[in-house]
Formats: structure tokens, C-alpha cells, sequence
């Protein structure tokens, strides 16, 4: 009673073969149509990386630049755009990154969708040359301040060494703040 009789089950199967064929054949149908029927979608992703200045201790600014950056682009293409003839789905930093942008875009024709992608990936481009010039400005102008008080510390060291009554520890802080300063320059 526990035995299973492989003809019985194989004649049964037989029996029922149009069934079988017939639900196999309209599912495949099904599927071709469905396949005909929807349209390609196209999906073009732009990965960019926010340059930095080395030395700029732009940690904190990196941040704050790649932020305001995605924020209008997000109100440029996202919130404006919505529902109209965009192509861009996301834009947004990269988890677990402070420096990297994923632009995403879809459309049934590529081309528009990587037209529309190579715009964003321009206008990153332009933003991050202005931020990048600016701090490089700000490191200019740190830098001749910082030269300026080098050769006054230089200046002040020679007048130190012609005085014959001159304190050690006097001479040592000029030395060490010389010594700073010109850290710093590097």
C-alpha cells in the first residue's frame, strides 16, 4: 500500500499530456507578448568624484560642497523636471562616502538618457572648478601671510643675535615659532 507503481503515475501523465502542453504553450505565449508588448528601458549611471585640494583640510568642506551640490541638482533635475521630459531617477552621494555622486537616469532611448547624465556630470564638473579655485585662493593668500611672517620672524632673529644682553628663552619662542611657521608653508 505504501508502494508506488511508476506505470500507473507515468499512464496518468499520458492521459493529461494536452493539458500540459496546452498550459505550457500559453505561457510561453504569455510571456512572448508581454516581452513584445513592454518597451526596452534603458538605465545609464554616472559615478563622479568630488576633487579636492590637498591640504585644504577640506574633510569637513568635501562634505558641506558635495551636499550643496546634490541638493541643486536634485531642485534642477528632480523636483522641476518631475513628470516633464527628464530622464534622471537619482541623484545622490554615495553611502558610506563623502565625495562620490551616483547619477542614475532611464529612458527607452539611451541616448537621451546619457545626453541629459553628461550635462549633470559638466555641471558637477564647473561647480567643483569654482570651489576648488576658491580654495586655492584662500591657500594662496594663507600662503604669502604665512612667508610675510617667516621673514619677519627671520628679521627679528638677526636683530635678536646683534643684541649681547638677550634672554635664551626669548631667542628659543622666535625659534620655535620660525620653526612653525615654516611647517606650515609645507
Amino acid at each position: 500500500e505504501d508502494e508506488i507503481d511508476l506505470r500507473e503515475l507515468f499512464a496518468t501523465i499520458m492521459k493529461g499530456k494536452k493539458y500540459i502542453i496546452g498550459f505550457a504553450a500559453f505561457v510561453t505565449t504569455l510571456s512572448f507578448v508581454y516581452v513584445s508588448v513592454t518597451p526596452k528601458i534603458y538605465e545609464i549611471k554616472a559615478l563622479v568624484e568630488i576633487g579636492n585640494i590637498v591640504g585644504s583640510n577640506t574633510n569637513t568642506n568635501t562634505n558641506t560642497n558635495t551636499n550643496t551640490i546634490v541638493a541643486k541638482l536634485n531642485n534642477i533635475y528632480l523636483d522641476k523636471k518631475q513628470g516633464k521630459d527628464s530622464t534622471v531617477k537619482s541623484i545622490e552621494i554615495v553611502k558610506n562616502t563623502q565625495d562620490l555622486i551616483m547619477v542614475t537616469a532611464e529612458s527607452d532611448k539611451p541616448n537621451d538618457s546619457i545626453a541629459e547624465v553628461q550635462q549633470i556630470v559638466d555641471y558637477i564638473n564647473k561647480q567643483t572648478l569654482k570651489i576648488n579655485e576658491q580654495q586655492l585662493a584662500t591657500l594662496d593668500a594663507k600662503k604669502n601671510l604665512l612667508e610675510k611672517q617667516q621673514q619677519s620672524l627671520a628679521t627679528e632673529i638677526q636683530s635678536i643675535k646683534k643684541e649681547k644682553d638677550v634672554s635664551p628663552l626669548l631667542v628659543q619662542s622666535i625659534m620655535t615659532a620660525q620653526t612653525q611657521t615654516t611647517e606650515s608653508l609645507f
